[in-house]
């Protein structure tokens, strides 16, 4: 609508409606509220909770007065007592939650299809709508549910950061997160962003660091599925650290998580699901890159398999689209290890012909594949020098992924 259009809806002049819109700080006179409050009456539900999530993003109402307009003292002391009683009898609402709380689960089930830097604006809005509606929360309930929602969007900015390589930044955002979930109560979503901590560590070369992540993780971890996925990121861990009995025990644990989830409805990985989810498809992807990091081809190559066939069942789109390449690098890891190089160039092929991806995680397998290609064994392998040539150029930096400082 313009302000044309606006202004002739209200009945004042354009100019005025103008005036408006150049300076925010400025105050309507009367009159001219009482129109403001009868057009905002006049909307519909949907409308209204549509205006006051737009106002909470713009930070809120001013109640400022300009310093150079005359204005008598009744009608300033008309403005505060309007102030004060919609402060009082202001409340969030069950429809403002409903709309936050779709914007999360939307984003989170829609992740690997966004552009990420798309994914981090759109959530750092509803974060401030959130944060600015805390201010007015007068229920218990609500302030729950708006922590709750304040956690999940600094845990997915955190999860995009982490995918954009800027790992200091994200541990940043997680910690919040953390804060937010501890709040509100919320065991499933604490554990879910100290899984997350843990995982940058050990990404980061830190896997002492990931396991006590990891331990604190459990100690608040429902059953089920949150258990499951924090025996994974532990598998991994101790696999990056070498130790392959331990990681073995880890997953063999999970299996034991895994069969207590049956029946256990969890409020985060099942009701939001998207990027908050662990599915079969993610733990035969970590399976896979546990027996990977240990260079144990045979086991990576069943693990892979196992994991191509959940891809095959899986319905989520988004998990598929995001798991898929992944899995594909690690396979042709695994045939690498076993010296089927050229069954690793077809298996890579797609990748290295498609853009560069943005995720790290992708990034960092394809420089694994390259320093499995410059081992001793493959410097007189031609195909071998060809394949790794190939990933360098696809990677455009001679050391690989370059993570945040």
């Amino acid at each position: 609508m313009s302000i044309e259009e606006f202004a002739e809806a209200l009945g004042v002049a354009s100019r005025t409606v103008s005036n408006w819109e150049k300076d925010p700080a400025l105050v309507p006179r009367l009159e001219a509220q009482r129109i403001l409050d009868t057009a905002l009456e006049q909307l519909t539900p949907a409308a209204r909770e549509r205006f006051k999530i737009v106002l909470a993003a713009e930070g809120g109402p001013s109640n400022g007065t300009r310093q150079d307009e005359p204005d008598d003292a009744l009608s300033q002391a008309e403005r505060g007592v309007r102030s004060d009683a919609i402060r009082l009898s202001s409340r969030v609402g069950s429809e403002t939650l409903e709309v936050l709380t779709d914007g999360i689960v939307e984003i989170a089930r829609d992740y690997n299809n966004r552009p990420l830097v798309t994914n981090f604006t759109d959530l750092q809005k509803l974060h401030k709508q959130s944060t600015y509606l805390m201010e007015h929360a007068r229920r218990p309930a609500e302030l729950h549910e708006l922590f709750v929602i304040s956690s999940q969007a600094m845990a997915l900015m955190g999860s995009v950061a982490f995918d954009l390589g800027r790992w200091r930044t994200a541990e940043r955002l997680i910690t919040v997160a953390k804060g937010y979930a501890e709040g509100a109560g919320h065991r499933s979503l604490e554990a879910w962003s100290l899984g997350l901590q843990a995982t940058i560590a050990f990404w980061d070369q830190r896997p002492a660091n990931a396991l006590e992540l990891v331990e604190h993780g459990l100690e608040l971890a429902p059953p089920g599925t949150s258990r499951t996925r924090l025996r994974h990121i532990a598998a991994r861990a101790h696999a990056v650290a070498g130790d392959k009995s331990s990681a073995t025990l880890s997953l063999r644990a999970a299996e034991d998580d895994r069969a207590a989830a049956d029946g256990h409805h969890d409020l985060l990985h099942d009701s939001v699901g998207g990027e908050f989810a662990f599915d079969d498809l993610r733990a035969a992807a970590c399976e896979t890159a546990v027996f990977l990091a240990l260079r144990d081809g045979e086991r990576t190559e069943v693990a892979a398999s196992k994991a191509a066939q959940a891809l095959e069942g899986s319905s989520a789109t988004e998990a598929r689209n995001a798991i898929a390449h992944g899995l594909r690098i690690d396979r042709a890891a695994a045939w690498i290890l076993l010296g089927d190089i050229g069954t690793a160039e077809e298996a890579l092929g797609p990748i290295l012909d498609a853009e560069r991806e943005q995720k790290v995680s992708v990034a960092g397998r394809l420089a694994n594949i390259r320093q499995l290609l410059s081992a001793h064994e493959h410097q007189s392998n031609k195909d071998a020098q060809r394949l790794g040539s190939n990933v360098t150029e696809w990677l455009g930096e001679p050391d690989g992924i370059t993570p945040e400082s």
